[in-house]
């Protein structure tokens, strides 16, 4: 069964992944494995730049997970996050508003100190409405 997943990340992290990789969590391993081959990834994007005060609010990448592959990526000196494969549509950012789900559900599922945890679990309907927007 599909299922639909919502990291959390600065729009500047997100889109360095949009060459066809993820990594959440610091680059933690255990989030990402469960997630499977042929989900939906969405990046939400709070604001701009890390720490940033320039809020954005937006989903800024969609994509679908290509294969079961967890590998570990090059960043230079010690740090190695672990990645998975995603394949990335061409979208415009789409910001909150336009989003075509609850914002009641999605606070529900994003309030406070869970937005710091990635890898939170969609039912289809939010992602599906999600998708069809972009």
């Amino acid at each position: 069964m599909t299922k639909y997943w919502v990291a959390v990340a600065s729009a500047e992290h997100a889109r360095r992944g949009k060459v066809g990789f993820m990594q959440v969590n610091h680059g933690k391993k255990t989030p990402l494995q469960r997630i499977r081959a042929g989900d939906g990834v969405t990046y939400y994007s709070p604001a701009e730049t890390i720490r940033g005060k320039d809020r954005l609010q937006s989903f800024t990448t969609i994509g679908r997970v290509r294969d079961e592959d967890l590998y570990q990526g090059e960043m230079g000196g010690d740090f190695t996050p672990w990645r998975r494969n995603v394949d990335y549509a061409r979208q415009p950012q789409l910001g909150l508003p336009d989003a075509i789900w609850s914002v009641r559900d999605f606070r529900a599922r994003f309030s406070g100190h869970r937005r710091r945890h990635a890898g939170r679990h969609l039912n289809a309907a939010p992602a599906a409405g999600l998708g069809s927007a972009v």
